[in-house]
């Protein structure tokens, strides 16, 4: 078999040195020849699960402790690179931002990377990569051990092509009825009247708003907006108009080169850490020349806005594109207002890996749920805007009226949150992908097996794939007689209906639909994956059923809790209801209603005037 890296025919009997991720793709190279005593190197949690001697986990030198150091230091060095670009004359806050970006997205590699012996480096390698479907970013499957590996002569590359189908997030199974009363009436005004007022004469509206990304509250406050004589456009792209291209990324590297030379050095073995470096400035210069180049993209259609005295409205402008237009618009004086997307920096403890993305990094105005979001995102380390606090949308808020699951089959849904790392995922946890397989193993095996009824196993909705090959947990859930494996790529908002008990566990947005569903929701703080801040935890004590992982008896107590009748959880419940609104007040909604009219009123007030 040739190699695809030099041209060279590949003697599989005689590799020794196997870099793989994929089951079936070990298997499709035993059958052309790969000798079965071949060590095979992974990260992939389906492989290490395998009962096959000769496989070894490369991520196996890292105990928590490690992975905590590794993980905690992120979010200060992503503040370090911002703040040491900041100084450089003439450089945007938002291309400042960018950087932060790609030095956090770089941790992915330099985590595979410092997995790396100096025999891996110098001896022959036989890297089998995974072709095939990977989702809307494209194919993600594969460490990237060919840039890594680029100095090793003695490296090779074969392909093994992917068959399998890969789906994402959408709403096909769903009935209509449930679509319209989750999106609610606002979403169907909003609708209309994107299309209707394309048609009305531009002069005819003196205030206008326009909407750049999408999400329940930006929705519901463009259409309250439009229902008090706002105009409400959609934004587009237009051509590249002759937006002067920045050599900024020279002065950028020459500014951070020592920062990420001892990231880098601290990390990874000296053989590969100038190489790591450089693949660091490759992505680096990569993205900034992206951020320009979508600066010239955007370019008209912001100043149509600036033009037409408009405001821009949008979901988390994050990620290149988001950062451009967002540069853009200070520049030429346009407001732009975000809208939370979701529960998660009121609760999650490791969220400063990922503060570079919050809201007002990029806004005049964040329109959050509660004061906690609020104060926290105005006083990100990155922050120019500042905060309104507006509640929670009608969306979350519909979640109370999904229905009352009296005699339903699954009475317990749990919502699993357990999305791997991969190539892709931030950190955000102090244990490997196959440290989080196990334990959700383990609540599979000690916990939900052993109920006496039934119960919904709701995986996560991955749009993006992690690693070619199943879950191995899925198998397990499989096997069960009393837990279904619901795989179907559906929202968990559409579901709530069919269930009396909801149960989910690490700090994600996902718990803000559970809560706001007011059935039972028994939540598990893992303490080294996602956990809850110390105020969160106290909350929740109180107002819902928490259990952490780090507890004695944790999974005996969880499984001696949930084996109670489902109608003493629900008494329990009703127990909590005053303690659970001060929960909620605090870190999920200030509002029980209003927050696209109080968004709207707040922004004619002082941005349409």
């Amino acid at each position: 078999m040739k190699s695809e890296y030099n041209n060279i025919e590949v003697d599989l009997s005689s590799a020794d040195n196997v870099f793989c991720d994929s089951v079936d793709a070990i298997n499709w190279a035993y059958d052309a020849g790969l000798n079965t005593k071949s060590i095979i190197k992974t990260n992939s949690p389906a492989l290490a699960w395998e009962k096959n001697k000769n496989v070894f986990r490369l991520d196996s030198k890292w105990d928590i402790n490690q992975m905590k150091q590794f993980q905690s230091t992120i979010g200060d060095l992503s503040k370090a690179v911002f703040d040491s670009v900041k100084t450089i004359n003439g450089v945007f806050h938002e291309e400042a931002l960018c950087v932060s970006m790609v030095t956090v997205e770089f941790q992915r590699l330099l985590f595979k990377a410092s997995c790396l012996t100096r025999d891996d480096v110098s001896n022959p390698v036989l890297f089998i990569r995974v072709e095939g479907d990977g989702g809307p970013n494209g194919n993600n499957m594969n460490p990237p051990w060919d840039r890594i590996f680029k100095d090793n002569k003695k490296f090779n590359i074969i392909t093994y092509q992917q068959e399998k189908e890969w789906n994402v997030l959408n709403t096909e199974s769903v009935p209509w009825y449930r679509k319209i009363r989750v999106a609610g009436v606002e979403t169907l005004i909003y609708r209309i009247l994107l299309k209707i007022t394309n048609f009305l004469p531009k002069n005819l509206f003196k205030k206008k708003v326009f909407v750049y990304r999408e999400n329940e509250l930006v929705i519901e406050v463009a259409t309250k907006l439009a229902l008090r004589g706002v105009k409400i456009n959609s934004i587009r792209s237009g051509k590249k108009s002759k937006l002067e291209k920045s050599d900024s990324f020279f002065l950028i590297k020459n500014k951070i080169d020592s920062i990420i030379r001892k990231r880098v050095k601290d990390w990874v073995i000296p053989e590969i850490a100038s190489r790591c470096e450089q693949i660091f400035f490759e992505n680096l210069e990569k993205r900034i020349n992206l951020f320009f180049e979508n600066r010239a993209k955007w370019n008209e259609a912001v100043d149509q806005i600036r033009v037409e005295k408009g405001v821009l409205l949008t979901n988390h402008p994050s990620g290149v594109q988001g950062y451009a237009i967002t540069s853009l618009c200070r520049e030429k004086k346009v407001p732009v207002i975000t809208a939370q997307h979701g529960v998660t920096p009121e609760i999650s403890k490791y969220y400063d890996e990922i503060e570079y993305g919050s809201d007002p990094n990029t806004c005049d105005c964040y329109l959050a749920y509660n004061e906690t979001s609020a104060n926290i995102a105005q006083n990100s380390h990155f922050s120019i805007g500042k905060s309104f606090v507006a509640g929670i949308s009608l969306r979350h808020l519909r979640m109370s009226s999904t229905g009352r699951a009296a005699n339903k089959i699954f009475p317990l849904v749990y919502i699993s949150t357990n999305i791997y790392k991969g190539n892709l995922g931030p950190f955000i946890s102090a244990l490997t992908d196959y440290d989080r397989s196990i334990k959700e193993k383990e609540l599979i095996e000690k916990v939900f097996s052993r109920l006496s009824y039934n119960v919904r196993y709701k995986t996560y909705p991955e749009d993006n794939r992690r690693y070619p090959d199943v879950d191995p947990v899925f198998n397990i859930v499989d096997c069960l007689p009393n837990v279904e494996l619901f795989i179907d790529k559906v929202d968990m908002r559409y579901l709530y209906g069919e269930h009396r008990i909801v149960m989910t566990s690490r700090a994600t947005s996902t718990l803000g639909w559970a809560i706001m569903s007011k059935k039972p929701v028994v939540f598990i703080n893992w303490k080294e994956n996602s956990p809850l801040t110390s105020e969160a935890e106290s909350f929740f004590e109180k107002g819902l059923f928490l259990f952490n992982d780090d507890e004695c008896d944790f999974h005996e107590r969880l499984r001696y809790f949930l084996s109670k009748p489902i109608f003493e959880i629900e008494r329990l419940w009703g127990l909590k209801k005053k303690d659970r609104q001060d929960m909620v007040n605090h870190l999920f909604s200030a509002y029980s209603s209003d927050a696209g009219k109080r968004s709207a009123r707040m922004i004619i007030n002082n941005f349409l005037t």
